[in-house]
């Protein structure tokens, strides 16, 4: 009726400091079979429930992947001039300590029909402490990076996870087992460095938000009326970035063509409509961690054929495109069909939102190595993992040549995958948190054995 269990683990991370190298790591779990009662054993309705039980755990881990030596002022190759040389590279916090998370689960599982079917709920809460994040600094304190790593975060992790398996199907020859799993998430930074955000090209991270969640502009589409990309401010103003001299201005509904005041020449005084885009300007996007995900599991046989089919899904996370944003930048490089969308006249304008091409401005049109919303999209999809189909020839076949056992098998690994991401592959993730930028996508692999046993 009841089980218990414990650990207590100590790890030496060499990344540290000598004075905080040793982490010591406890966990525990139990179990509370209630079935096992008298009062539930002698219930007739509840005959249908041969097993349910409480169960709880607690762990914590530290993590290893916190850097090389970030404890340590270091040199480095670097240029003086045109000469090689070597120079300060990164400055050491020798104050660094485990980074670690802890680990609760509280649930229930349940056997019905004679385990026929099994049931399992449980919610988890993961809290990680000390988070090791490059914390910033003043760029006059001259600070390699401007930036050191300390242990400044916390991050809390909770959700639900849900567990059906059962034998659908066991009549004669033919027996189906499924197993379907699914899980939420909600991820949460809880504390950092004064609260100060952390920024960078693609991602921010905040107290109150998900860990490096994609932080960019609010583009708008395309003007109709000239072809130029229009982007709304933080404060809600829409703006139009003029291609012809990379110059935004403010943008008017009711005069989508102005730029300057009429009353006054067209020159460079005349500056009245003239506005900016900066990165005070830039919001959050979305979240790189799905929301939800799981997995559903078939084990199929009927006679002397067996198959396998798994299928794996996910959602409720964004991706930056960082690959589409690339493939538009018409430099002397490859561009992307998108680009046959394009603003070409006020008669033909495109998909409405790819604007005018012009040579050597990507940077500006695009907003290169900057994320906006042009560029987010949904990462949700729906995975075929794995197919695998078998036969298994008749012993007594196969014993008249003196083999025991002969079983020929084929399996198709990431057979297909449906989602609404226009990338190579929503699970790509090549330059920071949730951006897709020109990786490579998973492999499909073919496979055909048998196993042979005398």
């Amino acid at each position: 009726k009841y089980y218990l269990s414990g650990s207590y683990r100590a790890d030496s991370l060499s990344s540290l400091p000598l004075a905080n190298r040793w982490g010591y790591f406890p966990g525990a779990s139990f179990a509370y079979r209630i079935s096992e009662e008298g009062f539930f054993k002698n219930s007739k309705s509840l005959d249908f429930i041969n097993d349910f039980r409480l169960r709880g755990s607690f762990g914590e881990v530290g993590n290893t992947n916190i850097g090389n030596f970030s404890y340590l002022g270091t040199y480095g190759a670097a240029a003086y001039g045109n000469q090689s040389g070597i120079a300060f590279n990164n400055t050491g916090n020798p104050l660094l300590k485990w980074e670690s998370q802890k680990t609760y689960d509280i649930g229930f599982d349940l056997g019905l029909m004679n385990n026929r079917v099994n049931f399992s709920f449980a919610y988890w809460m993961k809290d990680t402490d000390d988070l090791v994040l490059q914390a910033p600094t003043p760029p006059s304190l001259g600070v390699p990076g401007n930036s050191v790593s300390k242990n400044i975060g916390q991050i809390k992790n909770n959700g639900l996870e849900f567990t059906l398996d059962g034998n659908v199907i066991k009549k004669n020859k033919l027996t189906w087992n499924a197993s379907i799993n699914f899980s939420t998430q909600r991820n949460e930074v809880i504390a950092l460095n004064a609260g100060q955000d952390i920024t960078g090209d693609y991602n921010l991270i905040r107290q109150g938000e998900s860990i490096n969640s994609i932080y960019g502009y609010t583009y708008r589409g395309v003007n109709a009326v000239n072809g130029n990309p229009l982007y709304q401010k933080k404060d809600g103003t829409m703006v139009q970035g003029r291609i012809s001299n990379s110059t935004y201005y403010t943008y008017n509904a009711a005069n989508p063509n102005y730029f300057f005041n009429a009353a006054l020449p067209v020159d460079a005084t005349n500056t009245d409509n003239r506005t900016s885009l900066t990165g005070t300007d830039r919001v959050l996007l979305g979240n790189v961690l799905p929301k939800w995900f799981g997995g559903f599991n078939n084990n199929i046989a009927y006679g002397n054929f067996d198959a396998n089919v798994f299928l794996r899904f996910q959602g409720g996370n964004v991706i930056m495109n960082r690959t589409r944003q690339d493939l538009l930048s018409q430099n002397f490089v490859n561009n992307g069909r998108e680009i046959l969308g394009r603003w070409q006249s006020p008669t033909n304008l495109g998909d409405g939102q790819t604007p005018m091409q012009w040579t050597a401005r990507g940077t500006f049109i695009n907003l290169e190595n900057q994320a906006s919303s042009r560029f987010v999209e949904k990462g949700d999809f729906l995975r075929l993992d794995n197919i695998a189909l078998g036969y298994t020839f008749p012993k007594s076949f196969m014993s008249k040549a003196g083999i025991s056992r002969l079983r020929i098998y084929g399996t198709v690994q990431n057979a297909a995958v449906w989602t609404e991401y226009s990338g190579l592959d929503p699970e790509v993730n090549t330059n920071g948190a949730g951006v897709d930028f020109n990786g490579n996508p998973q492999q499909r692999t073919f496979t055909m054995g048998l196993n042979l046993g005398f």
